[in-house]
């Protein structure tokens, strides 16, 4: 413990982040997306909510930090604490579950141009 305490101190002083601090905060940045996009969705399409948002950070045509890639989707995050269900999906797509199969937008609409690859509740994830 004598040796963590000064290496954290001198991480906060040079303004980095611990991993785990990082961890936690993108898991609660994707769950809040997942809420304020899917309010009432299923667990299934939550993951696929946030897969999709990490696979737009992994993308080189997308920013890539989740809070830039959430906020240039135009999702609106409330300051309120997110939901169980969106916690355990946002935690299990950070872990590499990815339902989209790589998708990088969703739809309400069909597109005729395009094969979805996957669809849930009504939601099309191309």
């Amino acid at each position: 413990m004598k040796k963590i305490l000064p290496m954290i101190l001198a991480l906060a002083l040079l303004g980095a982040t611990p991993v785990s601090a990082t961890a936690e905060r993108d898991t609660r940045l994707l769950a809040l997306a997942a809420d304020a996009v899917v309010p009432d969705g299923s667990y299934t399409l939550r993951l696929a909510v946030c897969a999709m948002l990490i696979n737009r950070k992994n993308d080189a045509c997308y920013p890539k930090s989740l809070a830039a890639v959430i906020c240039d989707a135009g999702i609106e995050l409330t300051n309120g604490s997110a939901s169980p269900r969106s916690l355990r999906a946002a935690a299990d797509a950070l872990d590499g579950s990815d339902p989209t199969r790589g998708a990088l937008r969703l739809s309400r609409e069909r597109d005729e141009k395009a094969r979805p690859r996957l669809v849930i509740d009504g939601y099309y994830f191309y």
